[in-house]
């Protein structure tokens, strides 16, 4: 959490919410109908909503975005989908985990063993053994609807005289304050606004049940009898975001180190940003580029990236996002000003929202948190930005610095500690999986037969080499730090180590499909290398791209290598903007089909069904 500036003044907390009326699970049956329906560790129904609102809101000109409610004749809460167990955490910052299993479609007293059809997983810890066990109602859930409560600066009690409001708090986002990024990076840049409320309004308590990051779950806390649980924590429902259609934000490039900056030498023009001020003093050449890279405000949104606008994140609050592509908005390595303004001449509904000197402060992450941040995209705490709050121009900024990167890193150190190995250097080093989903991606180099016979562990279509007829899927990750749709697919080839050369092979044209398929692999390879070093893991929330190569061919550039042999392959190609990249993965040599990798995956079998899942 971040640090408070001044004392508050907490209250008691009150009871908010009856109980939602539905009974735990009945013992000789499968708990709640709402549950199944849609496949294990699916949606009921196979249906999938946005967020729900956990967080009270103020809408501060009276403009409401649209939030999922529940009906007239439904509860608030309305709970009837999918649910996980939770019962605490473990581990301490920056490694926290929660623990956690989502309940079994089939038998909701049991965790989830995603079967179909069948309900065999463990039973989650007693209260008496976990007494901080609850169930979990997750987000994005068409049979799971909640809402906080939402109002005017004057239905909360924190209109001033005229009708405005002045903020209390303005929170940005850890990762900008936590640690610098790069020229390849994709920055989520969040703003937060907050007003302490004079008496306590409905909100709801969450629990992060799985993921970190853009994978992140979160659901609406009850005991084990579906009644909301109430946290005795003292600002819980004391406290509200602001939404303002108003706010406009501005990225804009300082030709000047930002610690080296005079701030008189630059002014603030409304809904144009920062240019020189011609101060007394200043000096004369360019000190911030007067067009900026991004410029756009809430009233102008429409649906999409590229536009600027308020959402409900996954933790039910209401936030202000924009993902940064650097990789495309740029103007090389060095410091950015981010600047979240407010509209105040052209704003349809007349500007209400206020920073005030004496009232508005800026949130200060804790160490923790910083660290944190830091481990979670792969870097060493330090750098990092500091938030500036200006009352006098009604805005804040904060100037984040943009380091070039030319290797590895960021999440890649396993990609980045086969360089030395290439006879090239890459601009960009990235992550590769073969066969994703399978582990360890055994390659058969001597399978008999005109043709195969199925797939590797793990998932449809991961492949699996040898002499029949098949194919072997190979994916380009993506990550925060990388946007696979950078590549330029024609440009890629696989390079297999021959002795002291390399096979190049061509994958097939026209079977290229962009799907999330596969996790980073977090550690570096070993030397010697292991036939283990891999994950099974799906997808982890960033696009992939997914190239298929010929098994026959692939086996005879490793013929002559020993069974039960590690060795690396590399993925290697072009970027936009003609920059290369190279990323490799470990397979495992293997002369004949293996029990627990049985053949081939014809070309149909892997990309007929991915095809499918684009509507191709």
């Amino acid at each position: 959490m971040k640090t408070l500036k001044y004392a508050l003044v907490f209250v008691l907390i009150i009871a908010l919410l009856a109980p939602a009326g539905a009974a735990w699970a009945d013992p000789d049956g499968g708990g709640k109908g709402g549950g199944g329906g849609g496949g294990k560790g699916g949606k009921p129904g196979g249906e999938t909503a946005g967020n729900n609102l956990s967080f009270p809101v103020i809408w501060a000109e009276g403009v409401t975005k649209t939030l999922p409610t529940p009906l007239p004749d439904e509860p608030n809460p309305k709970l009837e989908g999918n649910f996980y167990y939770w019962w605490g955490t473990e581990g301490s910052d920056p490694n926290i985990v929660p623990l956690s299993c989502m309940a079994d479609p089939d038998d909701q007293r049991r965790c989830d063993d995603k079967v179909d059809d069948v309900a065999t997983g463990p039973l989650p810890p007693t209260i008496i053994e976990e007494p901080d066990l609850v169930k979990a109602y997750i987000q994005k859930d068409q049979d799971n609807v909640w809402q906080a409560w939402s109002g005017t600066p004057a239905e909360a009690g924190v209109a001033e005289s005229d009708g405005t409001i002045a903020i209390d708090w303005i929170d940005w986002g850890d990762n900008l304050e936590s640690v610098d990024w790069y020229t390849r990076s994709q920055v989520r840049t969040e703003v937060v606004l907050f007003q302490d409320l004079p008496e306590q309004k409905l909100e709801f308590d969450m629990r992060h049940v799985d993921g970190w990051g853009i994978d992140e779950v979160h659901g609406l806390s009850t005991d084990l009898y579906d009644n909301v649980t109430i946290p005795t924590e003292p600002l819980f429902g004391m406290r509200a975001t602001v939404y303002s259609r108003c706010a406009r934000f501005t990225i804009q490039r300082l030709y000047v180190e930002r610690e080296k900056l005079d701030p008189t030498c630059l002014e603030w023009k409304e809904e144009d940003g920062w240019t020189e001020s011609g101060a007394e003093g200043c000096p004369a050449e360019d000190l911030i580029n007067d067009l900026p890279l991004f410029n756009e405000v809430v009233y102008e949104a429409g649906d999409g990236p590229g536009y600027y606008n308020a959402e409900i994140n996954v933790k039910g609050r209401i936030i202000y996002g924009y993902t940064w592509n650097v990789r495309r908005e740029n103007e090389g390595a060095g410091d950015y000003r981010l600047t979240f303004s407010f509209d105040e001449e052209n704003c349809p509904d007349g500007l209400s929202t206020f920073f005030r000197e004496g009232v508005t402060q800026i949130m200060v992450p804790l160490e923790e948190e910083t660290e944190a941040i830091a481990a979670e995209i792969g870097e060493e705490p330090g750098g990092g930005a500091t938030g500036v709050l200006r009352t006098d121009l009604n805005l804040t900024y904060i100037d984040v610095r943009i380091l070039e990167r030319g290797g590895g890193g960021g999440g890649h150190a396993a990609a980045a500690s086969f360089m030395p190995e290439l006879p090239f250097e890459p601009a960009e080093v990235i992550s590769v999986d073969v066969k994703p989903q399978a582990c360890p991606n055994v390659i058969n180099i001597d399978l008999p037969g005109p043709e195969g016979n199925g797939h590797g562990p793990g998932g449809p279509g991961n492949g699996n080499g040898g002499e029949g007829g098949g194919h072997v899927r190979v994916a380009a990750l993506g990550s925060e730090s990388f946007d696979v749709a950078e590549i330029q697919a024609g440009s890629v080839r696989l390079l297999v180590p021959a002795g002291d050369d390399f096979v190049e092979l061509t994958p097939e044209a026209g079977h290229t499909v962009v799907e999330d398929v596969a996790t980073v692999y977090p550690e570096t390879f070993t030397d010697p290398l292991s036939g283990y070093e891999c994950l099974a893991a799906g997808g982890d929330g960033y696009d992939d791209m997914n190239f298929m190569f010929e098994a026959t061919e692939l086996a005879e550039a490793l013929a002559g290598m020993e069974e039960e042999t590690a060795t690396l392959v590399y993925l290697t190609g072009m970027l936009e903007g003609d920059l290369s990249f190279a990323g490799a993965d470990v397979i495992l040599i293997n002369e004949g089909g293996a029990p627990d990798d049985p053949g081939n995956t014809s070309v149909e079998q892997i990309f007929v069904p991915m095809a499918r899942n684009f509507g191709q």
